[in-house]
C-alpha cells in the first residue's frame, strides 16, 4: 500500500475538464485513477478540507473522477492531516517552498505532514517543475503523469 498527495488536475484532467491537457494526458491521468481505485493505496487530505473541499468543487457529478473519490472515502482510504495556516489560511510551508502558488502549497504541505513524505501527483501543473529545486532540498518528489503536456510551448 502506498500513500499518495494528488493535485486537483490529475482528477480534473482524468474526466476531460482541463482544455490544456492532451489525449495522451487524459488517458493516463485516467489509467492511473482506474489503478488507484483498483489497489489499496491512500491519499493524503487535510483535515481542514481545502485539498477534499477543492476537489468536491472541480469534479463533475457522476463522473469517473468523482466516482473513485467516493470509493476512497467510503473504503476509509483518505489519510487525514492537520495543516499550521498563516492568517489568511494558506498552509504554512519552508523557505524552500514559498516560490509554489498559494493554491498547491496545501499539496506539498500535506505530503511534508506524512513521514515517509508521499509523492505529489500531477498532470498538467508546471508550478512544480519550476519550483523542483526547493521541493527536493524538503525531501519532496512529484510525480509527473504528463511530463509532455508540461514541455510543450506556450499557445497563443
Amino acid at each position: 500500500m502506498a500513500e499518495w498527495v494528488v493535485d486537483t488536475n490529475v482528477w480534473v484532467v482524468a474526466d476531460g475538464g482541463h482544455p490544456e491537457a492532451s489525449g495522451e494526458c487524459e488517458g493516463t491521468c485516467l489509467a492511473w485513477l482506474v489503478a488507484l481505485g483498483g489497489s489499496a493505496d491512500e491519499i493524503v487530505v487535510d483535515d481542514g478540507w481545502p485539498i477534499l473541499g477543492e476537489y468536491r468543487g472541480n469534479l463533475r457529478r457522476g463522473d469517473y473522477a468523482e466516482k473513485v473519490l467516493n470509493v476512497l472515502q467510503r473504503d476509509d482510504r483518505l489519510r487525514w492531516v492537520a495543516l499550521a495556516c498563516d492568517s489568511r489560511g494558506d498552509p504554512l510551508v519552508p523557505p524552500p517552498l514559498r516560490r509554489l502558488h498559494r493554491k498547491d502549497r496545501k499539496f506539498a504541505a500535506a505530503a511534508l505532514a506524512r513521514d515517509p513524505h508521499p509523492p505529489i501527483v500531477n498532470a498538467v501543473d508546471p508550478g512544480y517543475t519550476d519550483c523542483a529545486v526547493g521541493l527536493a532540498e524538503v525531501g519532496l518528489t512529484v510525480q509527473e503523469l504528463c511530463r509532455a503536456d508540461l514541455e510543450r510551448p506556450c499557445r497563443d
